[in-house]
């Protein structure tokens, strides 16, 4: 759904059926990248999704969200599918997060 965000961005009530989603460095089923302040995803389902990195080092790849570098909250979100890569992080929500927790 995004790529990046950079602040402000609310995402809800989403859902996702079906797909395939192959990204460089960063991805995620309803975000690859979010940043800095502001970023809330909450209430989303995904279901039926393959999400995947290449090779690149540092791919992080995560069923809703592929990496979080700060403020991002993920809140009662799902995901049933696939997620791969061949470098990297994988989570079943998020991929990776530097520094912060996710609630």
């Amino acid at each position: 759904m995004v790529g990046y965000a950079h602040q402000n961005l609310t995402i809800e009530n989403c859902k996702v059926i079906g797909g395939k989603i192959e990204g460089g460095k960063n991805a995620g089923a309803i975000m690859g990248n979010g940043q800095v302040a502001n970023i809330v995803i909450k209430n989303c389902e995904v279901t039926d999704m393959e999400v995947r990195t290449g090779a690149n080092i540092g791919a992080n790849t995560g069923g809703i969200v592929g990496l979080i570098n700060n403020n991002l909250k993920v809140i009662a979100c799902s995901f049933d599918g696939k997620i791969s890569g061949s470098s990297g992080i994988l989570g079943g929500i998020v991929g990776a997060t530097n520094n912060k927790s996710i609630p």
